[in-house]
């Protein structure tokens, strides 16, 4: 039987609020706590000094050689993203991206969609191979993460401005063909925990990842925990309310499984 039980840590050092959230039923105590493995990068170029890159004065100089970007500004904007290492160790982050030429606040919500792009190391950088699937709806796709399944094919989720769908290849360079949406059972919960409760009614801010158990395990923005005992699509059943229902407004989150403390969430509210 599952047990969440969550543990919930406040980090106030580089956002207002960084809530840790992990299984306590899968927690021990360690020398070290999951707070002391944050630590930061190091420089894979020059550093960049403010006015000649994107980004506000007190994140500069900063480099722009680490993940995905456009040091340039005359292309993208990227967000989102999720990395997976293949089995020829490419590391491959599946994300969102729009052209420059669209603020942020009109470019997320009308042309965002989903690119792909390769690294040799985790932190990058990140070469972008452009759009994964321009026959569907002319590519379009937010919150897009990447995970690699249970059967070793390669899955990419797209919400928020999509109705929440997945598409599956055989190969992480793709193609990426249209599998279907994902589907819930509420289990007794309320919809708002799986879903926008205005039409349409659409899944935001996406992430699943695998579960030892051949399941499949879903946090959407709501940061309520769902299971699929179904495959990928589901449906996921909901498990338990939010984590943070007594807590501050968390929409950003991210969820991955860890051999020392379980099974982790990370919230920020910004």
């Amino acid at each position: 039987m599952d047990t969440y039980s969550p543990r919930i840590i406040f980090v106030k050092r580089y956002l207002p609020l960084f809530v840790l959230w992990f299984y306590a039923n899968q927690f021990s105590a360690q020398e070290k706590t999951l707070k002391d493995f944050f630590l930061p990068m190091k420089p894979q170029a020059a550093l960049v000094a403010f006015g000649e890159t994107w980004g506000d004065r007190p994140l500069m100089p900063r480099d722009t050689a680490n993940g995905l970007g456009d040091a340039s500004m005359k292309n993208w904007y990227y967000w989102d993203g999720s990395i997976v290492k293949d089995d020829e160790g490419k590391y491959h982050m599946y994300a969102s991206r729009w052209d420059q030429k669209n603020y942020h606040s009109q470019g997320w919500r009308k042309k965002s969609k989903a690119t792909h792009a390769v690294a040799d190391k985790a932190i990058g950088p990140y070469k972008d191979l452009g759009m994964t699937w321009p026959y569907w709806w002319e590519g379009r796709a937010h919150n897009t993460i990447g995970l690699k399944m249970h059967d070793g094919r390669y899955a990419m989720v797209t919400s928020e401005i999509t109705n929440g769908e997945v598409f599956i290849s055989e190969n992480p360079y793709g193609p990426f063909k249209f599998e279907g949406e994902l589907t819930t059972d509420l289990n007794g919960y309320r919809r708002g925990l799986t879903r926008y409760n205005k039409p349409p009614h659409r899944m935001a801010n996406v992430m699943i990842i695998r579960r030892p158990d051949d399941r499949y395990m879903m946090m959407a923005r709501w940061c309520a925990p769902l299971i699929s005992d179904n495959g990928i699509l589901g449906p996921y059943k909901v498990m338990g309310e939010a984590v943070w229902r007594d807590q501050p407004r968390v929409p950003q989150k991210n969820i991955w499984k860890t051999q020392q403390f379980g099974i982790v969430m990370v919230c920020i509210t910004l």
